[in-house]
C-alpha cells in the first residue's frame, strides 16, 4: 500500500491546526463573554451593597456590624429586582463588606481608594458611579461617628454594670464602670482599652457572699478622685495613685453619689462630707422618702435631692473654706 501523498497530509495538518485554532478561539471567546457576564453581574450587586449600606447608615446613624443586621434593612427590591433579604446569600457570595472599618476613615478616604465595600471576583470599576461619594456623604451628615462594644467581664456572676462616669479630664477621655465586684476604667478616648481596675475592699463586718445590688460612681470636679458606694460605705480613691484615701460608713445600701462637697444618700437620709477629707459636714433628711437623685449647685451652694414620691427638697449651706 502507497503512503498517501505527501499534498494530503499537508491538507489534513492545515484543517486539524484550523478546527484547534476555532476551538480555541470559541474558548476565548466563551471566557471573555462570561467574564464579561460576572463582571456586570458583580457591579450591579456592589451598587446595590452601596445603596443597601448608606440606607442602613441613615437609618441608625452608624456602621452596619453584620449582614444580619442589613438584612433587617426595608429595600424594594434586590439586585436584579430580586426580593430583599431573599438575595442575601448571592450578595454575600459576590460582595464583602469590612464590619471592623472606622467609618470617620470611609468619609475621609478618596473614592478611587475605596475598598470597604467591594466585589469578590472580576468586576467593572463602580467607584465612579456615585455610590461610593454618595455613602460618603451620608456619613458626613451622620452625628454618629463610630460604635465600639466593650467587653466589661466575662464571669457569669460579674456581669451586670450599675452605674458609668465620665471623668471630667479631656486628656486622656477615660470611663469608670461598676460592676459587681469592681470598678473598672477604660480609655475611650480612640480604641477603647481597660488602663485600671479598682477592687474595693470589704469590710470585716460584711459577710464574704453579700455584694450589694447599687454601686453609684461620681468623680470629683478635677477627676482626681473617684467616689463608689459599695458595702454599706462611701469610698474615696485617689484616682491618679490607685488607692483608697478613706471611706464613710453608711447604714444603708448608698444608692448615689455625687461630689462637690461629697453626699450619698437612701432611706430619705443625705450624708454631706468634706470631699478632702472624710470630716462629716452634714446628716439631712429629705421628706420624700428612698433618695434616687443628687445635684449640687455650680456654686456647691445648693443641693437637691429627688426621690419616688413626686418630691424635691433643696437645701441651702456654706461650705467651709478649703485651707491653702
Amino acid at each position: 500500500m502507497r503512503p498517501p501523498p505527501m499534498r494530503l497530509m499537508v491538507r489534513y495538518g492545515l484543517l486539524a491546526l484550523l478546527l484547534a485554532t476555532m476551538s480555541s478561539g470559541a474558548w476565548l471567546l466563551y471566557r471573555c463573554v462570561s467574564t464579561s457576564i460576572e463582571a456586570e453581574t458583580n457591579l450591579q450587586f456592589t451598587l446595590f451593597a452601596l445603596q443597601l449600606v448608606e440606607r442602613f447608615v441613615s437609618q441608625t446613624g452608624r456602621w452596619p456590624h453584620s449582614w444580619g443586621e442589613l438584612e433587617g434593612v426595608p429595600m424594594r427590591e434586590g439586585p436584579f429586582g430580586r426580593d430583599w433579604p431573599t438575595a442575601s446569600p448571592e450578595v454575600q457570595r459576590r460582595i464583602l463588606i469590612d464590619f471592623g472599618v472606622d467609618p470617620r476613615e470611609v468619609a475621609r478616604q478618596e473614592p478611587m481608594s475605596f475598598t470597604a465595600i467591594r466585589p469578590i471576583g472580576p468586576y467593572y470599576e463602580y467607584r465612579d458611579y456615585g455610590g461610593v461619594q454618595s455613602l460618603q456623604s451620608m456619613i458626613r451628615k451622620s452625628p454618629v461617628r463610630g460604635q465600639e462594644v466593650i467587653t466589661l467581664a466575662e464571669e457569669p456572676q460579674n456581669r451586670r454594670v450599675y452605674d458609668l462616669a465620665f471623668s471630667p479630664r479631656r486628656e486622656p477621655l477615660v470611663c469608670a464602670f461598676a460592676l459587681e465586684r469592681a470598678v473598672q476604667v477604660w480609655d475611650v478616648s480612640t480604641k477603647p482599652r481597660l488602663i485600671a481596675t479598682f477592687t474595693p475592699p470589704r469590710p470585716t463586718n460584711v459577710a464574704q457572699d453579700f455584694w450589694d445590688d447599687v454601686h453609684p460612681l461620681a468623680f470629683s470636679n478635677d477627676g482626681r478622685r473617684l467616689a463608689m458606694g459599695y458595702f454599706f460605705a462611701i469610698q474615696i480613691w485617689d484616682f491618679d495613685r490607685r488607692r483608697i484615701l478613706y471611706a464613710v460608713p453608711v447604714w444603708w445600701v448608698p444608692e448615689t453619689v455625687r461630689f462637690s462637697a461629697a453626699a450619698g444618700g437612701r432611706e430619705g437620709t443625705v450624708i454631706v462630707w468634706q470631699a478632702d477629707s472624710a470630716t462629716h459636714l452634714a446628716t439631712l433628711t429629705h421628706k420624700g422618702g428612698p433618695v434616687y437623685g443628687l445635684a449640687f449647685s455650680p456654686n456647691s451652694r445648693k443641693l437637691v435631692a429627688t426621690g419616688e414620691r413626686g418630691f424635691a427638697t433643696v437645701w441651702d449651706f456654706e461650705l467651709p473654706s478649703r485651707k491653702r
